[in-house]
């Protein structure tokens, strides 16, 4: 395991199933066998060995990673009036002689990195796609897959019958917003339907982007950043006039209130992890669940449930909220208004305020973004929750207007109409192999204070130049068309000196 979060390694090449070649010599086929045995172990345990951390993004099965320990704690916002949510074991089937689709889910899956083989067709890791292939078939529910790895790109079809359709395309880079809005529009074209799911399906963090491709030809966009997604969403808008009911970011790192609103205006939902992801991948369980579903908001809440059962039963500590995006806009001003505020309140006496701003930011809860650890979370670390830091403002400071907007920052997350409505958090303890200190040790990630949602709020202590790169894009609002002329953007520019 690395103990840089965003250093690249080599992928994992896909397995291919060896065959024993008969002969009438008995002894000869033995040996064959044994060596056909010995070599797919060998396949797997070098497919294991190739999973390492990619740019601080999602973390799959890890080498290193030599056992888990009990969850710690969890929290969780599931907001009641919200009717008719199902129970996770209890999803309805539909008839199977229902022939109206309901649902069309849309997967884009960037492979060509060390997650192939637990996303591929892959046997001996029970492959994602392999466990789509032999899935059963869900009446109402349509499911096309563009999969770009190692080996190239390919696309499939599943009908709601079951029919498994699959062509082989020209490479994709992935990290091109036309090749994502090419597939949305061919999916909404060709698999009509009442709901669309699309599910970004790989490496992924707020400042950093979605879905890295290591083998996109002479396209330097590796990645889609912030504002190529926000691209090819409007793009796919433009020429269907269909917004996306659901939009899940199947990564890390991705509850930024910045990177969220990349999908305004083309989402009526999201559905992403806030901290470390896990490469679980259950796709065929979400397609099940959509079978016996009626709306997109319960979809959402369902697949967020069905995540956290099998994080949970691992015992890995993990966030995944549910955000309502008719109230990302009004998040959006009232997180700017506390800026504006914070940003006064220092101004007034900068030497003393500051440090109490920095203080209470120092005590908040914060994701992994920037730390030196794959896991830990650290003073480093820039994602900040921004409801914790808010209630720990307005339990710190008394200053009534700074007060006020704290707690319109709570309540318009978490109040009667919330923009989070699911959120479960769970911290836990994990040993892992430090290659630093050259034996294993204990990590704890501390998520007891988690609610979901983050905001970009850098250290004064920019540890090296990276770090400072990526303030400096950040604040001339090269990553985000969000930060241009709002509050909390101009209170991390004008306000951390």
């Amino acid at each position: 395991m690395s103990s840089n979060k965003r250093r690249k390694v080599n992928n994992g090449k896909p397995t291919s199933n060896s065959q024993s070649i008969e002969t009438k010599d008995t002894s000869q086929k033995k040996a064959n066998t044994i060596s056909v045995l010995i070599g797919a172990l060998s396949v797997f345990l070098l497919i294991v060995g190739a999973i390492s951390d990619t740019l601080g993004a999602f973390t799959g099965i890890r080498e290193g990673v030599s056992g888990f320990f009990g969850v710690d704690n969890s929290t969780i916002h599931d907001q009641t009036n919200v009717p008719d949510v199902i129970n996770t074991k209890e999803t309805p089937v539909l008839s199977v002689g229902s022939l109206k689709s309901k649902w069309t889910m849309l997967i884009y899956v960037s492979g060509d990195n060390s997650l192939d083989p637990w996303l591929n067709k892959n046997t001996l890791t029970d492959g994602m796609m392999h466990r789509l292939q032999n899935s059963q078939p869900v009446q109402s529910v349509q499911t096309a897959v563009l999969y770009d790895g190692p080996n190239g790109t390919y696309r499939v079809t599943i009908k709601s019958d079951g029919k498994w359709f699959e062509e082989n395309l020209l490479e994709s880079s992935m990290g091109d917003s036309s090749t994502l809005s090419s597939f949305l529009v061919w999916g909404i074209n060709s698999l009509p339907s009442e709901h669309y799911v699309v599910i970004l399906s790989g490496f992924s963090d707020s400042l950093h982007g979605f879905g890295w491709d290591e083998h996109s030809g002479n396209n330097t966009s590796k990645n889609l950043s912030a504002t190529s997604l926000r691209r090819a969403l409007e793009n796919t808008y433009t020429a269907t006039g269909r917004k996306i009911d659901i939009l899940h970011v199947d990564g890390s790192n991705f509850g930024l209130l910045e990177a969220l609103a990349s999908a305004e205006n083309f989402a009526d939902f999201i559905i992403a992890p806030t901290s470390n992801g896990w490469g679980v991948f259950p796709y065929e369980k979400f397609r099940e669940a959509a079978g016996g579903l009626d709306r997109p908001v319960d979809y959402a809440i369902e697949t967020a449930n069905i995540y956290s059962s099998i994080i949970t039963e691992q015992r890995l500590p993990y966030v995944i909220a549910v955000y309502d995006m008719q109230k990302l806009r009004q998040t959006i001003d009232v997180v700017g208004n506390f800026g504006n505020q914070l940003c006064r309140y220092i101004q007034e006496n900068p030497a003393s305020n500051l440090k109490t701003i920095q203080d209470i930011r120092s005590v908040s809860q914060k994701y992994n973004s920037i730390g030196e650890d794959q896991y830990e979370i650290d003073s480093n670390d820039s994602y900040l929750d921004i409801v914790d830091f808010a209630v720990n403002v307005s339990h710190t400071i008394d200053d009534q207007a700074l007060k006020s907007t704290a707690l319109s920052v709570q309540s318009t997350v978490f109040g009667d109409k919330p923009f989070i409505i699911r959120q479960i958090a769970v911290s836990g303890e994990m040993i892992r192999f430090d290659p630093f200190y050259g034996k294993e040790v204990n990590i704890f990630v501390d998520l007891s204070r988690a609610n979901g949602l983050a905001v970009y709020y850098p250290s004064l202590n920019r540890p090296n130049q990276k770090y400072m790169d990526e303030y400096q894009k950040y604040i001339n609002d090269e990553i985000f068309d969000i930060t241009i002329d709002w509050g909390w953007s101009l209170f991390v520019k004008n306000c951390l000196q």
